[in-house]
């Protein structure tokens, strides 16, 4: 049992990827609904080159880093194979909104952010192992 809550700590494990859950689907719709809006106007971010691929890379490592605690026990491939998958499609979706076009660039942009999130999940998860089999952490036990 939590000392806090009261409740075991499955259950507040439960609740958290839940939790998790609901915030990755709220942000995939928010990239969804950015993807698929009407283009504004000229912006001033307009002159700068490559924003907009940044923009790509910075949504798509932001849904891998909430899909991660949404889906713990899924493996990361497979979490990095379904966002590239979301992105592809919605890529080609905006082929059917007035204003917008697919963009292969912006695709692998998308596919960019996916694996840059991956990278550094992966090196967090090596550090968090070394350290709990380091002597230190034995030690403390």
């Amino acid at each position: 049992m939590s000392e806090l809550s009261g409740r075991p700590p499955r259950e507040l494990q439960a609740d958290a990827t839940r939790t998790a859950r609901r915030v990755f689907v709220l942000a995939g719709a928010a990239v969804a609904a950015l993807s698929l809006m009407p283009p504004p106007a000229d912006t001033p971010l307009d002159a700068v080159p490559g924003f907009d691929k940044l923009v790509h890379l910075a949504m798509y490592a932001t849904l891998g880093v909430l899909a991660l605690p949404a889906w713990p026990a899924a493996p990361r491939w497979r979490i990095a194979l379904a966002l590239a998958a979301y992105g592809v499609a919605l890529e080609f979706t905006q082929g059917l909104v007035p204003g917008r076009m697919p963009s292969l660039a912006d695709a692998v942009a998308n596919c960019t952010g996916i694996s840059i999130m991956l990278g550094i999940a992966a090196v967090r998860a090596r550090r968090r192992e070394a350290a709990a089999c380091s002597p230190r952490a034995t030690r403390r036990g």
